[in-house]
């Protein structure tokens, strides 16, 4: 997947922050969290999906930041045994928009 910077508030989480991870999250510096993992970024009719790295992007949206390099990914580009997988986030992601979240921002008010 090419790399690119998005605004964090773009992107539509596919996940529910968990306790256990965010506490581990939440005890590392910014950088530290930033080295962790690049968040995987779908483009899909239903928006900007992170397939991956929810958490991360929740505490770090929480702690004030505004971008961040993704894993960028055009569902037109997807590969036919993905298919299942996209499908997934997609259904997780409406469940989500259901309850009023559509960033990893909202992710803490829920």
């Amino acid at each position: 997947m090419p790399a690119r910077i998005m605004r964090i508030a773009d992107l539509q989480p596919t996940d529910v922050l968990r306790e256990q991870q965010v506490a581990y999250y939440e005890s590392l510096s910014r950088k530290e969290l930033a080295a962790l993992c690049t968040p995987q970024v779908w483009h899909t009719s239903e928006g900007l999906l992170v397939s991956d790295s929810n958490n991360t992007l929740g505490v770090l949206a929480k702690t004030g930041r505004k971008t961040i390099r993704v894993e960028y990914a055009d569902v037109r580009q997807v590969r036919e045994e993905d298919d299942t997988f996209i499908q997934a986030i997609i259904e997780t992601a409406r469940q989500l928009k259901n309850r009023g979240i559509y960033s990893p921002i909202d992710l803490w008010q829920a």
